[in-house]
């Protein structure tokens, strides 16, 4: 949850209800970029302003842990559970 100073109206303390903030990060090798780009616009666009960003930046490589494999290959997904948070 967003945390914060609290709020007051008037003197009044006020409860404030805000939203849990999630966090999306998807690695792509084989997808075009700009697809996924396109497909995230799309997909999670609300109209309301500050409620999210895509950052795109470049990924020199990546290793699993439990495997060890490297490149194209560590990012096969039947290869590992999803895991949801």
């Amino acid at each position: 949850m967003q945390k914060g100073k609290p709020e007051y109206y008037r003197g009044t303390p006020v409860e404030i209800t805000l939203k849990p903030k999630i966090q999306v990060d998807i690695a792509v090798s084989e997808i075009p970029v700009r697809q996924v780009i396109e497909t995230a616009k799309r997909v999670l666009h609300t109209n309301h302003i500050g409620v999210g960003r895509i950052i795109i930046t470049d990924v020199e490589n990546i290793v699993p842990v439990c495997t060890c494999e490297e490149g194209c290959v560590a990012l096969q997904l039947d290869r590992f559970p999803i895991i949801i948070f």
